[in-house]
């Protein structure tokens, strides 16, 4: 199982085990040397902790949480988006989260891989809202059922008994949701009211809007062909510009 994952979500899965076990055999390696605190990256210029601190995992549900997320709902994503753009992106939004953290002028902790689930989380949520995930082959959920109950579960503190408002809690989910939706917007404009607002901000800069063929789309090409031209469809028109046939046809050859 774990030999067929594509690039990115074994990569992920794979570091999300090995640094639970190194947390787990040296402490104190993981713990003072993961994550983010500002006064430490600058001026102390440990520019490391921009990228370690989405793999401290401190506790066995907590990784065993985060690895079953990015097997349910990463595998799908990547093979949609493909392997490069999707690291790419969550290369940018884990730096940029970072950089953010240190900038902010009250020094916050962060350290733990919400950035991570809730980046596949929310991507893949944004283009199937309404997808009913099978979790083990039990019961099925809506995707955005389980996105909003990850994301009420990632701003609760799990050493406290009580909500936590403050920013050192509530930036990383916030952040994490908030970006990735821009991201997957910008690119899919999968919403009319986004579309259009869209739109308009391109013609107030000038951009001329040009009307583009869309690919011609048969049974005769490969799969992995029809994929891509849906994907360049969708990219330019949205997901409601699939027909019924193309809707169905994705849906069968990325599904799980």
């Amino acid at each position: 199982m774990i030999r067929n994952l594509p690039p990115l979500c074994k990569t992920l899965i794979f570091a999300i085990a090995g640094f639970f076990l190194l947390d787990l055999f040296a402490p104190k390696v993981t713990g003072i040397g993961l994550p983010l605190y500002s006064p430490m990256v600058y001026p102390g210029m440990q520019l490391w902790r921009i990228v370690t601190y989405p793999f401290l995992v401190q506790s066995l549900i907590s990784a065993l949480g985060t690895c079953a997320l990015i097997f349910f709902f990463g595998v799908e994503l990547e093979t949609i988006v493909h392997t490069r753009r999707l690291s790419i992106w969550l290369v940018a939004v884990i730096i940029l989260g970072g950089i953010l953290a240190v900038i902010l002028p009250t020094p916050i902790l962060l350290a733990g891989p919400q950035v991570i689930y809730l980046f596949l989380l929310t991507g893949f949520t944004y283009l199937w809202p309404k997808r009913e995930v099978s979790l083990f082959g039990m019961f099925s959920i809506k995707s955005w059922i389980i996105a909003l109950v990850v994301f009420f579960l990632s701003i609760i503190p799990m050493n406290s008994a009580r909500m936590d408002f403050s920013i050192s809690n509530l930036f990383l989910p916030f952040y994490s949701v908030l970006v990735t939706l821009i991201l997957f917007h910008v690119t899919y404009r999968q919403y009319a009211f986004g579309k259009s607002l869209l739109d308009s901000l391109a013609g107030m800069v000038g951009k001329k809007q040009t009307k583009q063929s869309s690919p011609s789309w048969d049974n005769s090409q490969s799969v992995d062909r029809q994929i891509d031209m849906l994907l360049e469809k969708i990219s330019r028109s949205g997901m409601d510009s699939l027909s019924a046939k193309e809707r169905e046809f994705l849906y069968k050859n990325t599904k799980k």
